[in-house]
């Protein structure tokens, strides 16, 4: 009978050999296997709409009226009104709530996996629909322990006023980076803003040229 923990021909097993991050010398964290990325700030509406028993567009109408992701802060008995019908500020709050801890959670969690979460001294920029709940960037705050700012489209110019809000900003930025790189930028004066209007044109143009 081989000898416990020896293979049949009486040798040693190999050892396991741990993994190492190449350029901190220290064991790779592995991600946890059920951990689940957060879905995008649709998923607020949509549990809203859960929640409520409520079309998606109407739970989208109350979440941008009313939205508040401190609970504590609402009133428990105040009501909010939709065609005629009235709901509970202080539900929709804690549903709202609920969604937005468990995303800035991951991006807690996210960061310390990284090492990353106390080596933020000028803090976080929070982007998106979503970041624009009342009390988010309170609760962001608070979960991550560091100041949290609001991004907005810049260096463009044009008709941009519908866009200069968060939630454009990574479809702005994706746009920016690409007519960057596609060395769409003005050469004269002023070369640090991009007109919007080149940009889009250049979009348009990508599209056109994707086989149909």
């Amino acid at each position: 009978m081989p000898h416990p923990g020896r293979q049949a021909d009486g040798r040693s097993p190999p050892r396991r050999r741990r993994r190492h991050d190449r350029h901190r010398g220290v064991r790779a964290r592995r991600p946890h296997p059920h951990r689940r990325r957060p879905d995008r700030g649709e998923s607020f509406s949509s549990d809203v709409a859960y929640g409520l028993k409520l079309p998606f567009e109407d739970a989208e109408r109350l979440k941008v009226r009313y939205g508040n992701v401190l609970s504590r802060n609402v009133d428990d008995v105040a009501p909010v009104l939709l065609d005629d019908r009235h709901y509970s500020a202080k539900f929709i709050s804690q549903i709202l709530e609920y969604r937005a801890r468990e995303v800035l959670e991951f991006a807690r969690d996210s960061l310390d996996d990284a090492r990353l979460l106390n080596a933020l001294p000028g803090g976080v920029v929070l982007t998106g629909g979503g970041s624009q709940l009342e009390g988010f960037g309170q609760l962001a705050e608070e979960i991550l322990g560091t100041r949290a700012g609001f991004a907005v489209p810049r260096r463009i110019k044009g008709d941009v006023k519908p866009v200069l809000k968060p939630q454009y900003s990574t479809a702005v930025g994706l746009l920016y980076f690409a007519a960057k790189n596609d060395d769409l930028r003005p050469k004269s004066k002023g070369a640090g803003a991009f007109d919007f209007g080149s940009i889009v044109a250049a979009v348009k143009g990508w599209f056109r040229a994707l086989p149909g």
